[in-house]
């Protein structure tokens, strides 16, 4: 992604790396003050937007990328608010598990969430290696985004949603 859709070095990696991290740290801190103003769902919606907006933004704005500054710039702000919104969404996924889960199975339940999470890491990142000799990584990330877009919608039209969060 850094060097075919950024066209940028370590510096730009380092940048998007740094965006993320304090994103993810505003993210932590004022999650208790946004779970106040907005219902679960509604974070889960703009967290999809947020998610689809960087992997489909991103890409599309590579003809934009000439100017240096304007490159950094959307790679900043896309960074932070990506970092935000999955520091908040995994705050209020924790929060909800703690929540809705029985206490007893509540040790299992995260270590069955943690392995499969760690699970599928390598089986996708050799999915998306075999894919990217066909495909190119923008158009990888827009698969993503509308991806986050379908489950935006999901989200959206699923009523049993609201009442539990």
């Amino acid at each position: 992604m850094v060097d075919e859709i950024l066209h940028g070095g370590a510096e730009m990696l380092s940048l998007l790396s740094a965006a993320l991290t304090v994103g993810m740290l505003f993210g932590s801190v004022t999650y208790p003050v946004v779970k106040k103003h907005m219902s679960g769902k509604k974070i889960m919606v703009i967290a999809c937007v947020v998610v689809a907006v960087f992997y489909i933004g991103i890409p599309l704005c590579e003809p934009f990328f000439v100017n240096r500054l304007f490159r950094y710039g959307v790679v900043i702000a896309n960074s932070l608010a990506l970092g935000y919104v999955v520091a908040a969404t995994g705050a209020f996924l924790s929060v909800a598990s703690v929540k809705y889960v029985n206490q007893e199975y509540l040790a299992r339940t995260s270590g069955i969430m943690s392995a499969a999470s760690i699970a599928a890491m390598p089986v996708l990142s050799f999915i998306i290696s075999g894919l990217v000799s066909f495909v190119t990584t923008a158009q990888c990330f827009i698969f993503a985004g509308v991806c986050a877009l379908l489950e935006c919608i999901w989200i959206l039209k699923n009523k049993g949603i609201e009442g539990n969060m």
